[in-house]
């Protein structure tokens, strides 16, 4: 599993930054991002793995300005779970 695949922004557009928990251990890097990018455009995203390279159930990532609320607001399922995305501080 991957931890940083996307490519970070340069545009000058920092974007806002989101953290999404209960993923589901056994999904991908891939998946994940593929489920969030349905709501919103993933400017870049860090899985933590374990030393199996398995997801440790949560990440943080990146959505241009003005597309958080939509991630915010939205019911996620990914693999019969669903994400809890907020804010990250």
């Amino acid at each position: 599993m991957k931890t940083n695949d996307t490519e970070p922004n340069n545009n000058g557009d920092e974007g806002e930054r989101l953290m999404a928990s209960n993923l589901p251990y056994s999904a991908t890097y891939e998946a994940i991002v593929r489920k969030l990018s349905e709501y919103a455009k993933i400017l870049d995203m860090h899985v933590p793995v374990d030393p199996q390279g398995k997801n440790k159930g949560w990440g943080i990532f990146r959505v241009p300005n003005g597309q958080a609320e939509k991630l915010l607001a939205a019911t996620i399922l990914l693999d019969g779970r669903i994400l809890r995305v907020q804010r990250a501080r």
